[in-house]
This record gives C-alpha cells, sequence and structure tokens, in this order.
C-alpha cells in the first residue's frame, strides 16, 4: 500500500512538474515555438548579434552654429530640420534611404539671408545616388536656386549586439562605418567627392518583460522594455572634394564624443517579442531618442584659409525596426 501511495505521489509530481514548464515556457509572440523546455527570461538572458535589420525613423530637430575665418569674418546661422530615414542591413552591409528639409538663416551685422531645400539620397548593393535642391533668399533682396545630381560607389560595415543578463541589466554596442565616392556637376564644372564617417555607441541600462495589454492585444510577457542608464558615443567624420577645373581642393573633417545619462520613467526602448527561441529571436521595437550636442571644428583648403565653427545641435527621433538575432 505503501509503495502504491509513493508512485501515485509521484505521478503527480510529475504532472504538477509538467504543467509549471508548459506554464513558464508557454507561446506568447506569434512566432513563438508551442512549448519550450526553458523560461522566457531564461531564452532572453544571453549575448544576441542582429543579422538582420530594418528600420524607419523621423527626426526633428535644430542646429546653432557660430564661425569665424582667417579672413576676419564672422556670421552666425541657424537651422531646423526634419527627415525621415529608412534602414536595412544583412550580414553586416547597410543601405540607406534618407530625406531632408531644412530651414536656415544666416549673416552677419543684422543682414540675414534664409535657405530652404530638400536633401535626398539612397545607398544600396554598393551603388550611391542623390539629388539636392536648395532656394537662397537674400537679405538685400532677390533669391538663387541651386541643384544637382550625383553618383557613385558606397561602402559600409555594421555591428550590433545586445547582452541581456539575468539580473536585468543589459549592455548595446554598436558599430558603423560608411565611405562613400561620387562625381557630380556644378556651374558646369565636374566635382570629386570622398567621405567617411564611423561610429561607436555604448549603451547601459536596465530591461524586464512588462505587463499584458488586452486593448492592443499584447499578453504578459511578450514584450521587453529597455532603459539607458548611460550612452557613449565617439564618432569620426572626414570628407574631401576635388575641382579639377579650378585647381581647388577643399578639406573637412570632425571628431567628437557624445555622452547621456538616463532615467527611471518611460522606457527608451520596447521590443515586441514576435520570436523567441533557444539560439533566434525576432524583435520589433519601437524607440524615442533626444539628442543634446555641442561641438567645435575647424577646416582648411589649399588657398591657404581657415575657418572655426562652433556648433550646437538638439532633436529628437522618433521611430521603429524588425530585427533577426541569433544567440552568440
Amino acid at each position: 500500500m505503501k509503495n502504491k501511495n509513493t508512485k501515485v505521489m509521484l505521478a503527480v509530481g510529475l504532472l504538477l512538474a509538467v504543467a509549471s514548464l508548459e506554464f513558464s515556457g508557454c507561446k506568447k509572440g506569434n512566432e513563438d515555438p508551442a512549448l519550450s523546455l526553458r523560461s522566457r527570461k531564461a531564452r532572453m538572458t544571453g549575448v544576441w548579434n542582429v543579422v538582420t535589420y530594418g528600420d524607419t525613423s523621423t527626426f526633428v530637430g535644430t542646429s546653432d552654429n557660430t564661425s569665424t575665418d582667417s579672413e576676419g569674418y564672422s556670421y552666425s546661422s541657424s537651422s531646423e530640420m526634419s527627415y525621415t530615414e529608412r534602414m536595412n542591413f544583412a550580414a553586416g552591409y547597410m543601405s540607406q534611404y534618407y530625406m531632408e528639409e531644412t530651414n536656415s538663416s544666416y549673416g552677419s551685422a543684422g543682414l540675414v539671408n534664409t535657405q530652404s531645400g530638400e536633401y535626398e539620397y539612397t545607398m544600396e548593393d554598393g551603388d550611391f545616388e542623390m539629388s539636392s535642391m536648395s532656394t537662397y533668399t537674400y537679405a538685400g533682396g532677390g533669391s538663387d536656386i541651386y541643384s544637382f545630381d550625383a553618383s557613385g560607389d558606397h561602402e559600409s560595415a555594421v555591428s550590433i549586439t545586445y547582452t541581456f543578463e539575468g539580473d536585468g541589466t543589459f549592455t548595446a554596442m554598436i558599430e558603423m562605418s560608411n565611405s562613400l565616392d561620387y562625381t557630380y556637376i556644378e556651374g558646369g564644372s565636374s566635382i570629386n567627392s570622398e567621405s567617411s564617417e564611423s561610429s561607436t555607441t555604448e549603451i547601459s541600462g536596465t530591461w524586464s518583460f512588462i505587463g499584458g495589454n488586452k486593448e492592443d492585444g499584447f499578453k504578459k510577457d511578450e514584450r521587453v522594455a529597455l532603459w539607458y542608464k548611460s550612452t557613449e558615443e565617439t564618432y569620426e567624420q572626414s570628407a574631401t572634394e576635388t575641382y579639377p577645373l579650378w585647381n581647388y581642393t577643399y578639406t573637412d573633417s570632425d571628431e567628437g564624443d557624445y555622452t547621456a545619462s538616463g532615467s527611471d520613467t518611460d522606457p527608451d526602448e520596447v521590443w515586441d517579442i514576435v520570436m523567441l527561441k533557444n539560439k533566434e529571436m525576432k524583435a520589433r521595437r519601437s524607440y524615442t531618442n533626444t539628442y543634446v550636442d555641442k561641438s567645435s571644428y575647424t577646416y582648411t583648403d589649399n588657398d591657404p584659409y581657415t575657418e572655426n565653427d562652433d556648433r550646437e545641435y538638439t532633436g529628437t527621433s522618433t521611430g521603429s525596426s524588425t530585427m533577426m538575432l541569433e544567440r552568440q
């Protein structure tokens, strides 16, 4: 009798264990496995490499500049800008679409000129295309319209890694580089332009599964919230334009770093975990980022001519993206 009761107790215990396992590992995302032997938190924890990425974002910002040059001239400018950007990459290669609308004012000694225009480019499959049109209205009267088209070569490299710890902290490492080599026509002259940029961004913060939302159709633990505690970015940019007709070369370079601290209020990102397996994850995310950047830089040409610029740049970017990640 004792042996029979022991067998019954073992059977009940096994059923309870299976039920608990199914409860902790049941399907949450639309493409989740029907049953997993690991809890959702255990599957989330680890190092993940982003292998494909598609993003659409909208940016609205302002830029204020003060400049002085070697000829004793000084001026200030103020710009309002908005643009939409679409970015995709797979296996480290990036393609990008970008469009910007700008309204600027600049001048000195109380004379203010204005500029407005559109700027658009695409980078895809190693090719680059760009078009631009700007209207300048002068304080003394009159206006000019400038436009040009360009095409050339494009190379890029991208690496994004997320590390989610079991204690609720995370880090993200984002490394990106771009180089362009293209030719355009301006004023009847062919101009060659070469540029490169690279950046490394490290984000640290906390993460947590969040509750369900019946109205929006989300289950408990289907979404993950990320709060940024600190963001550190370093970047380098350089550009060279050559005007063969005039035997003239223009060079410009900029480098700097950016740091920011977060808060414990609204999350900086919310991921909808569409699929979470032991070695694969598919996530849709939404985000809002605010930028504040102050920098100074100097550029020279072979006249020689030197200009010193001080810049203050603020803006807010909102967007959404879809990512496929693989466990490292």
